[in-house]
């Protein structure tokens, strides 16, 4: 196979990764609208589950000449969630840092204690927020000015998807901004 057979086959192969996200992402938001997505939750310890998102997205933080950084606490409480769903939250905030983060930039991932529960943050060191995309960041199909350093795509789901998914669980989640120097997105777990 040629270099640019094997280029053409990793282009097509990431085109279907992405349609499969969307896809994914339309399954998923009409299923919480609909109240037919149920939770198979389970006690565990977040940190695990944030290191493994953390591995997950390795690769395309690599490819875009960023670092993802975990400062997780110790001695969390477990909480009891869907590990799947939570995984989802985690790889939407996890993707959009790196999404929006320029080369060189670094994507950092937290866990503290909150009351009874934990809180998970997501901080990356991309624009920020407009004060027009601060009131609509969790609204469904909304386009940020913000726009891809690497002209990724994306459904316009995500982030709703993951407000539903973390209410579900009877959480909170929202954003911290810092207008020119990132944004940090955090959810609380009871």
């Amino acid at each position: 196979m040629t270099a640019e057979m094997r280029s053409m086959l990793s282009a097509i192969r990431e085109g279907g990764e992405v349609m499969r996200k969307i896809v994914r992402d339309f399954i998923d938001f009409q299923a919480l609208q609909d109240g037919r997505l149920t939770l198979q939750a389970v006690r565990l310890d977040v940190n695990a589950l944030a290191r493994q998102a953390r591995l997950a997205h390795e690769g395309y933080a690599r490819s875009k000449n960023i670092r993802v950084l975990c400062e997780l606490e110790n001695g969390l409480p477990d909480v009891s969630v869907d590990p799947d769903r939570i995984q989802q939250v985690l790889a939407n905030l996890l993707g959009n840092a790196i999404k929006f983060s320029p080369p060189g930039a670094r994507v950092t991932l937290r866990s503290r204690r909150e009351g009874q529960g934990v809180c998970l943050e997501v901080a990356d060191e991309g624009p920020g927020l407009s004060p027009a995309d601060l009131e609509r960041v969790f609204v469904k199909y909304a386009r940020l000015s913000a726009k891809p350093t690497g002209g990724e795509k994306s459904s316009g789901l995500g982030l709703s998807i993951a407000k539903m998914l973390v209410e579900l669980h009877g959480g909170r989640i929202g954003v911290f901004n810092n207008p020119d120097r990132g944004a940090t997105f955090w959810f609380t777990l009871p």
